[in-house]
């Protein structure tokens, strides 16, 4: 696939040379508007997509996904691209650094700190159906369990904490297990 020599290269790529892998989830009114910004402004976007060589000359987009949707809606001939290795960890930290995935922590080892600020974004978040819960009840309950040693996250709905069972799958955005 990539030679070595190319892997980190900002390259200006042909827009036909690039699959845009996995759907990107922003509004078309975002796509379009920024499109037209992008053409007025000299159609050359500033912010790399960043690619991996999935073939002969052929690349898949792993970050910036959004910078590749308002490129073909700009009708671009070529955008500039930041080439990646193929690794797996690549393609995530990618999509952590570009926004475009939640990053997520182990709960089962997690600091204090951690899981009051994991717990605070979710609260927080727009349409959360963790709306209500405590904060500092929560963070205090959950720290203070035996999380090393949970399979999943029903003992958190035990906790009196406020996460019900109907509200415990929310967790699952930004927390994973290992015990």
């Amino acid at each position: 696939m990539s030679s070595l020599s190319d892997v980190g290269n900002l390259m200006h790529l042909y827009m036909y040379k690039i699959e845009s892998g996995e759907e990107i989830n922003a509004p078309e009114f975002l796509i379009l508007s920024t499109a037209k910004v992008l053409n007025e402004t000299g159609g050359r976007n500033w912010i790399p997509v960043i690619v991996k060589e999935v073939g002969e000359d052929k690349y898949q987009v792993i970050g910036n996904s959004f910078i590749f949707a308002v490129a073909e809606a700009a009708g671009l001939e070529k955008v500039w691209c930041i080439i990646a290795d193929e690794s797996e960890e690549t393609e995530k930290i990618s999509k952590i650094l570009s926004g475009e995935k939640t990053p997520q922590i182990n709960l089962s080892t997690a600091t204090r700190d951690e899981i009051k600020v994991a717990l605070q974004y979710l609260i927080e978040k727009s349409g959360s159906k963790l709306k209500g819960v405590k904060l500092p009840v929560a963070t205090n309950r959950i720290d203070e369990a035996p999380r090393q040693y949970w399979k999943d996250f029903k003992p958190i709905t035990k906790l009196g904490c406020g996460i019900t069972t109907a509200k415990v799958n929310a967790l699952k955005e930004v927390f994973y297990l290992t015990p």
